[in-house]
């Protein structure tokens, strides 16, 4: 959902006319939701540890996330309310939880003398991801 964040800000700032401030503030619930589903995830490691049943879960959340957006008619007045905002935290809460199982599940998969080398190979596999949008 990192990748919607700036798509989404330049709408709202060039189409809906709000200002940045404002547009940030419609973003929040992306930043939140991150944020307690990040330190829940840690509360909750059987999220991670059991990727084969999570991660067909979490996309599902991210594809009716992206899908509220697209319906959302641009996200103005009540809109936002119905689509963007419940997209946002829907669609995050997935992104959340695949970047983390998907990180630690590459992590886990190297043995332990490549620990680092593991979490390095996964941080440009994510880098580039994200990059190719």
């Amino acid at each position: 959902m990192a990748c919607a964040q700036l798509r989404i800000a330049t709408y709202f700032q060039v189409a809906l006319g709000n200002s940045p401030i404002l547009a940030a503030v419609k973003l929040l619930p992306m930043g939140i939701t991150a944020l307690i589903v990040g330190v829940g995830s840690q509360a909750a490691p059987w999220l991670i540890t059991r990727p084969r049943y999570v991660q067909p879960v979490s996309s599902v959340l991210c594809f009716a996330g992206s899908m509220l957006f697209a319906y959302s008619g641009g996200g103005h007045g009540s809109d936002y309310w119905k689509f963007m905002f419940t997209g946002q935290v829907i669609g995050t809460a997935g992104g959340m939880l695949i970047f983390i199982g998907m990180n630690t599940s590459i992590i886990q998969s190297f043995p332990l003398e490549f620990a680092g080398v593991g979490g390095a190979f996964s941080q440009v596999l994510f880098q580039g991801e994200f990059s190719s949008f």
